[in-house]
């Protein structure tokens, strides 16, 4: 065995030996309830243009006493979505990053899977923009996933280091990077780039920050 090379090179090698025309990723930690490849198939087989079924999760607290809460996707199911797809709610709220989609097993490996820059902490967000802005999605409104919450998650870990901002700040240049590398133009969602961005610097519009911004080509809105 080599040395570990974290998250995403782990699920890459499961999306190369996929056989299936869908592929979905389930962590050791969260719960498919029953229905959901049934339900997210059937999304996909209705919308022939859709490259992936979305739903929300259901925030799992209740598994050792707590109160669940469940995601909100940013809309009503049943609808097709362009290009951007939730991004943008994402974005705005990170508890809105879905889990768990079914996707078209062509359609993950020619946007590349998950980005191996991330073997931790945000590989979620980074596979969800590469997905987000591949192609169109169906959202469905059914929970079918739950999203267990306990203390020694990543998400927790990272939270308890206080490496939080740092960690969203690295995410946000690797989307605002790959962005400008696109030959579509999506200025709104760059734009919330930078803006969040800004937000992670703790609201400090310097110079050198707004240098910064201007230099990798995404900042393309004035900061109000």
């Amino acid at each position: 065995h080599g040395r570990n090379r974290g998250m995403s090179r782990t699920r890459n090698l499961g999306l190369a030996a996929a056989r299936g025309a869908f592929t979905t990723f389930l962590d050791h930690d969260d719960v498919m309830l029953p229905d959901k490849l049934r339900t997210l198939a059937a999304a996909l087989e209705a919308e022939p243009d859709a490259i992936a079924a979305v739903g929300p999760n259901r925030r799992w607290h209740s598994w050792d006493g707590g109160e669940d809460a469940t995601q909100d996707l940013g809309g009503p199911g049943g609808r097709l979505l362009p290009p951007p797809g939730t991004l943008e709610t994402s974005l705005c709220d990170s508890s809105a990053v879905p889990l768990g989609p079914l996707i078209r097993t062509d359609a993950a490996r020619a946007f590349g899977g998950y980005s191996e820059a991330f073997p931790g902490m945000h590989e979620d967000q980074a596979f969800f923009a590469r997905l987000m802005l591949h192609g169109p999605i169906v959202l469905v409104d059914d929970v079918l996933h739950l999203y267990r919450q306990h203390g020694e998650s990543c998400v927790a870990r990272t939270h308890h280091q206080g490496r939080d901002k740092m960690a969203r700040r690295r995410f946000l240049h690797w989307l605002g990077d790959d962005l400008a590398r696109r030959p579509e133009t999506h200025p709104a969602l760059q734009c919330l780039v930078a803006s969040e961005l800004e937000e992670t610097l703790g609201g400090r519009r310097s110079e050198e920050h707004t240098s910064e911004l201007q230099s990798r080509q995404y900042l393309v809105c004035r900061l109000l």
